[in-house]
């Protein structure tokens, strides 16, 4: 194999938290590829790490060639150069399996997605460091619509003031933008009406962050 292309025109690994993978699936690892087999195991335990901790388990997954100067960054067969000969063996892939969602059950609530055309099931959180929105599939509270059953019950323990001082459980009663009661109370009412409609009477933001909230 002799050297063909610059190395850093290779795809770098990279890491992200995604939403789509509900509890107890297995999500695939972008750009990742190792040695197949035992010999990878720990560089898949190592990824599935760097996913977060809202994902555990490891399984390997289709063939690709993994770069032998890190045995944990799929590339193309053949080898490059610059800034260090790397070469692309035959190996495996990853996937990671979710075993639990931590995002704020209120704060993913109040996003309010399910009126959102931005968000779909590809839209991914940044990075390992944001929780997930519990997505109310394979038995777990739906938290990402604002009208469902999962949400109902997570409002009403925000608005009552459960694990805040009074003064912001007042704000959230008397707070007329998409943060509060009477919008809430409203999506309910109204949960089968345009929700753009009821968006633009409350001046909601058009570019909400995702199905992931940032830890704290």
């Amino acid at each position: 194999m002799g050297n063909k292309h610059d190395c850093s025109k290779e795809p770098k690994r990279y890491i992200e938290n995604e939403c789509h993978v509900s509890m107890h699936d297995f999500g695939n690892v972008q750009n990742f590829c190792t040695l197949a087999g035992p010999a990878g195991t720990k560089y898949r335990k190592r990824v599935c790490r760097d996913m977060g901790p809202e994902y555990g388990a490891e399984r390997q997954t289709g063939g690709c060639h993994y770069n032998d100067c890190n045995n944990m960054s799929a590339m193309s067969s053949g080898c490059c150069k610059h800034p260090a000969r790397c070469c692309g063996f035959i190996g495996k892939g990853a996937a990671c399996q979710r075993k639990a969602f931590y995002g704020d059950a209120a704060d993913c609530c109040l996003r309010n997605s399910i009126c959102l055309p931005v968000f779909s099931e590809a839209k991914q959180c940044q990075d390992s460091k944001e929780y997930t929105c519990s997505d109310g599939r394979n038995k777990m509270p739906n938290h990402r619509e604002l009208t469902g059953g999962g949400c109902r019950s997570a409002m009403r323990g925000y608005f009552l003031g459960e694990n805040t001082d009074i003064d912001t459980a007042i704000a959230r009663w008397t707070d007329d933008s998409s943060r509060g009661i009477m919008y809430f109370i409203d999506r309910v009412v109204h949960q089968n009406a345009n929700c753009l409609e009821i968006i633009d009477d409350f001046a909601l933001k058009k570019d909400p962050e995702g199905w992931c909230t940032r830890r704290s």
